[in-house]
């Protein structure tokens, strides 16, 4: 996990994080874990995912996510029962916060179509 909220701001993918690049991460963070306590179920401790206050906690985060991708969220963080936990939901967030990230930049003028190259695309999916 830490590996991937580091890649998060790596912004010159240069494998080092300096001050400046750190500083949104702890921010990030503390937006994420917030939201989570906001969010999360009392008595689990857990988001539950088929309750759908996954979709709640993302778009409290500003993402807008389909029902459909916020199920194959639950399948692929969720335990058996759905439920998803705190470093899950990190995970979640910091992936989705991420590609869209970088999806915007590839984006010319605000669109919501844009072509990426096949190399572009797996650099961003595998080092996020």
């Amino acid at each position: 996990m830490a590996r991937s909220l580091l890649a998060m701001v790596d912004r010159d993918l240069s494998g080092n994080v300096d001050f400046y690049e750190f500083k949104p991460l702890v921010h990030s963070l503390r937006r994420w874990v917030s939201v989570y306590e906001t969010r999360c179920d009392p008595e689990s401790g857990k988001l539950t995912g088929h309750a759908w206050s996954l979709g709640t906690a993302l778009r409290d985060l500003g993402f807008q996510v389909p029902r459909r991708l916020q199920g194959l969220v639950v399948v692929r963080y969720g335990d058996h029962l759905g439920n998803i936990s705190l470093q899950d939901f990190i995970m979640v967030s910091c992936r989705i916060s991420v590609m869209l990230e970088r999806y915007e930049r590839q984006c010319d003028g605000g669109k919501a179509i844009t072509s990426l190259h096949l190399n572009d695309w797996l650099q961003d999916t595998i080092y996020c």
